[in-house]
């Protein structure tokens, strides 16, 4: 009966935690997909900070 009882709340804790991690997990991706969107390096028509004059150098190539 003791280590039925231990199983199961180690079970417990560990379904616990592994929510934990993947709701952490989530939130980072929701981040840093908002603070890519917010920089504008997915949309072309706007140059992207790392390299301002990155249009530039292609049209020279």
């Amino acid at each position: 009966m003791e280590w039925e009882f231990n199983l199961l709340l180690y079970l417990a804790l560990f379904f616990l935690l592994l929510f934990l991690l993947v709701l952490l997990l989530f939130g980072v991706i929701k981040q840093l997909k908002n603070s890519v969107a917010s920089t504008g390096a997915f949309q072309p028509g706007r140059p992207s900070l790392r390299e301002p004059c990155g249009f530039c150098r292609e049209q020279t190539l």
